[in-house]
């Protein structure tokens, strides 16, 4: 089954009519919220659905690594949801997303977020320390999917995320490039570089025949964001 209704939820409806699988893609979307109501509903909506009929799987974020953001909200209760499930799971998998790049309204997602700025000659803030990886959603749902039904990652936490790092002002140099508009910048001093530990992820990837490309995330933005000016 696959509980939610969001991006997340969308590409993995493969899984809705299986019982052996509780895919849960129903989580605080807002990696700037503070509500408390709001992690305890998702927390309360986790205990609701694990079962140990099936196994449980849930989407937490790389960004549990990244040293600015260690004292925010969101990621202390997206590892607080990560210790419940592995304490509370028989069977479950952790998939630790970088930022999902697809079709969807989220104003909250960091790609959606620069595009608006842009379109709207507001000032864009750059973090000057702060990179990030991206990945499209269709390829979320392929080799997630994949992942989930090898089981191979059973009873464990996968990051997922490419060797595609990138600095936010490059990133907003690609948006530039492909929408045809400069952005207002604004430099803060802000953020911080980190790496994440992907070998177990990419080493799954070279088993289902993936090529990464080396213009990634340019092609990723040209994809989801080309002509919408």
């Amino acid at each position: 089954m696959v509980v939610g209704n969001g991006l997340i939820a969308t590409i993995f409806r493969q899984f809705q009519e299986e019982k052996r699988v509780t895919v849960f893609a129903s989580g605080v979307s807002n990696s700037l919220e503070t509500s408390e109501a709001e992690f305890a509903r998702e927390l309360d909506l986790v205990r609701k659905h694990i079962s140990p009929e099936s196994t449980f799987v849930y989407f937490s974020t790389i960004s549990v690594f990244d040293k600015s953001l260690e004292e925010s909200h969101y990621i202390r209760h997206k590892l607080d949801v990560e210790r419940l499930i592995a304490a509370s799971c028989e069977r479950f998998i952790i998939i630790r997303l970088p930022n999902v790049v697809g079709r969807s309204t989220n104003p909250y997602t960091l790609t959606n977020h620069l595009f608006d700025r842009i379109r709207q000659n507001l000032p864009v803030e750059i973090h000057r320390y702060a990179s990030r990886h991206l990945i499209d959603a269709d390829d979320v749902g392929s080799f997630v999917s994949r992942l989930i039904r090898s089981e191979k990652t059973l009873n464990s936490a996968t990051n997922v995320c490419l060797d595609n790092k990138m600095g936010i002002s490059d990133l907003v140099d690609i948006f530039e490039e492909v929408l045809g508009k400069k952005a207002v910048r604004i430099l803060a001093d802000k953020g911080a570089d980190y790496d994440v530990d992907n070998t177990t992820f990419l080493s799954f990837l070279s088993e289902v025949e993936y090529s990464g490309s080396k213009r990634y995330n340019h092609d990723l933005i040209k994809k989801y964001y080309s002509g919408r000016l």
